[in-house]
C-alpha cells in the first residue's frame, strides 16, 4: 500500500470521525431546544431518545470504517512497529467507541424504552424517589456519559489519525 492512498485513507477516517462528531454536537446544541419548543417534556425526551438512537445507529458506521481504513490499511501495508505501537494504540483506542456504542445500542437504550412503557406516563410526572425513575435516571446517565466519551474519542481519534505511522516511512 502506497504512502498516497494510505493519506487519503485517513482522510477518509477524520472525515467519517469528524461529521459524527460533529452531528452528534450539534444533536447536544439541538436538544435543548426540543424541551424547550415542544408541548411536553416527555414528548421532547421521545424525539431526543429517537435522534440518540439514529446517532448510534451511525456510530456502528463512524467507529468501524475508519477502523477498516486506517488500521486495516497499515496492516495490509505491513507496518512494523513491533508489539506495540502508534498504530495498535490507535486501533485499541476505537474499540472503546465500538464497546460503548454495543452497551448504549443493545442494552442502555433498550432498557430505557422498556422503564418508560413500564412506567405508563410521562416521566416527569413520577417523583425522584420512585424506583423505576430512579434506575430511569441512572441509565440515562450511563448513556449520557457514553454519549459524551464517543464524542471526545471520535475528535481524538479523528485528529490524531494523520499523525500514524506509515508503512516504509521514516520517523
Amino acid at each position: 500500500m502506497n504512502d498516497t492512498l494510505l493519506r487519503r485513507l485517513d482522510r477518509a477516517s477524520m472525515l467519517v470521525l469528524l461529521l459524527w462528531a460533529g452531528a452528534c454536537l450539534g444533536f447536544g446544541a439541538m436538544a435543548p431546544l426540543l424541551f424547550a419548543k415542544l408541548p411536553s417534556r416527555d414528548l421532547a425526551g421521545q424525539v431526543a431518545g429517537a435522534m440518540v438512537h439514529r446517532l448510534d445507529t451511525l456510530a456502528w458506521f463512524a467507529f468501524l470504517v475508519p477502523l477498516v481504513l486506517s488500521y486495516g490499511g497499515r496492516w495490509i501495508g505491513e507496518l512494523d512497529e513491533g508489539p506495540i505501537g502508534p498504530a495498535k494504540l490507535w486501533a485499541l483506542a476505537m474499540l472503546v467507541p465500538i464497546l460503548l456504542t454495543l452497551i448504549s445500542h443493545n442494552l442502555v437504550t433498550p432498557r430505557l424504552a422498556e422503564l418508560r412503557a413500564q412506567m405508563g406516563g410521562p416521566i416527569e410526572s413520577f417523583p425522584l424517589e420512585n424506583p423505576l425513575r430512579a434506575i430511569y435516571e441512572r441509565n440515562h446517565k450511563v448513556s449520557n456519559i457514553a454519549f459524551f466519551v464517543r464524542i471526545a474519542l471520535a475528535l481524538g481519534l479523528g485528529l490524531l489519525v494523520e499523525k500514524l505511522p506509515r508503512p516504509g516511512a521514516k520517523g
